[in-house]
């Protein structure tokens, strides 16, 4: 009997061990489980970011979009006579045309030209000025005659058969007795400015611009024009850009 109650025993105590570690194993079986499904909501999650990594590219071809935009909206020189305008609506061309008898209007022109980048062209006279032709303190001189007569226009050499393409003209000449040189006025009038922007300057050993560009203006019609600039003979390149740093064209 005593034998049989022994056995009894062994035969619960093992199946207790046996049911413990069935619960046990179970258990971690559950676990697992559960772990599979939070890493499967990590991978969800995972995807959500994704996504979110995508927005945030979408967000940075925006910007870059936008940097784009704001590169085309700045005014930025592009080179052959060229200068955006700021406003998206193309490329300005521009160009510098000069009268320079003495070569100090010349001096001034290709400052403004290599700061603005823009096409240079000399105005020519058919019959160039000699030195005598020069001397104003001669009435029988030939800018004395040309002064005294309101109906001269000297022929230009080289005309130019492209102005309709540039948008903004810079014209430049010496002041002679207060006025710009007849030949100013045949290149005016040689050309239809309608809708284009002329920037008047002038070179001058003391005189000043005066109303040479109102004169000029007066012979062309549908431009705009803006107020002039006169430049002493020893104007510097930094004087001349200060002056181009102002203007609204």
């Amino acid at each position: 009997m005593k034998r049989i109650k022994i056995l009894l025993a062994v035969i619960l105590i093992s199946l207790l061990v046996f049911s413990l570690a069935a619960c046990s194993l179970f258990n971690g079986n559950d676990n697992d489980e559960k772990n599979g499904t939070t890493n499967g909501e990590d991978v969800d999650g995972s995807k959500n970011d994704g996504k979110n990594e995508n927005e945030n590219v979408d967000e940075s071809q925006d910007g870059g979009e936008n940097e784009n935009e704001n590169v085309n909206n700045g005014v930025s020189d592009n080179g052959d006579g060229q200068i955006s305008d700021g406003e998206g609506s193309g490329v300005k061309r521009i160009l510098v045309a000069y009268f320079s008898a003495t070569g100090t209007t010349e001096r001034i022109a290709r400052f403004i030209e290599s700061e603005v980048n823009a096409d240079l062209y000399e105005i020519q006279p058919s019959k160039p000025y000699s030195s005598a032709d020069l001397n104003y303190n001669s009435s029988s001189s030939r800018v004395s005659r040309e002064n005294a007569d309101d109906s001269v226009r000297p022929e230009i050499a080289n005309v130019r058969t492209d102005m309709n393409k540039y948008d903004i003209i810079f014209i430049g000449y010496p002041i002679w007795f207060g006025k710009a040189p007849k030949i100013i006025y045949t290149f005016i009038e040689s050309y239809d400015f309608s809708g284009k922007t002329i920037i008047p300057f002038c070179a001058s050993a003391s005189s000043g611009i005066g109303a040479s560009a109102t004169n000029l203006a007066r012979c062309s019609s549908g431009a705009t024009w803006l107020a002039g600039q006169r430049f002493s003979s020893g104007a510097t390149k930094n004087t001349v850009v200060n002056w181009l740093n102002g203007l609204d064209y």
